[in-house]
């Protein structure tokens, strides 16, 4: 389940933009569409597929950012340092230590807010595991946690 709280957090700060590109191409695809030989019924569904996924992906937003409401202040300063890449001007308090832990503190209680909301894996997988750019953030998280596992094995043999 932190994978998927990290998949949705390290994906937040660009689901604005993506969503904004896709409302242009609906809006190019609806231009483009006279001049095509496609018939009407086709290019209305690729449409209405985009604004599917724009529902989808904005919703996904402000089911974050309700989320995040619930937060302390220090909390979403640390969230936004560590997920949505936002250093600038952001004074985390302690140790680099201290710093990690207040990390994975943040993370399990944005994996425990989701599973309280519902927002299970299973709940992810069939919502959201269809749209290529959430699964492609997914997988690559779920590899980079795997190889991280695996290295903490080998030091711990080396040991």
């Amino acid at each position: 389940m932190n994978n998927v709280a990290k998949t949705l957090l390290y994906g937040y700060p660009s689901y604005g933009n993506i969503i904004e590109g896709l409302q242009i191409s609906a809006k190019y695809k609806a231009i483009k569409s006279f001049g095509t030989y496609k018939k009407t019924l086709d290019v209305y569904y690729e449409i209405m597929k985009l604004n599917d996924l724009i529902h989808r992906i904005g919703g996904l937003k402000l089911f974050i950012e309700e989320l995040l409401e619930q937060f302390t202040p220090y909390e979403v300063t640390i969230i936004k340092a560590c997920y949505f890449n936002q250093k600038a001007g952001v004074e985390l308090i302690g140790s680099p230590r201290k710093q990690m832990r207040d990390k994975l503190k943040v993370e399990k209680k944005f994996v425990n807010i989701l599973l309280k909301e519902g927002f299970d894996l299973e709940y992810f997988k069939n919502n959201y595991f269809d749209i290529y750019f959430i699964k492609h953030k997914y997988n690559k998280i779920v590899k980079d946690s795997l190889s991280a596992k695996k290295l903490d094995q080998r030091r711990l043999q080396a040991a």
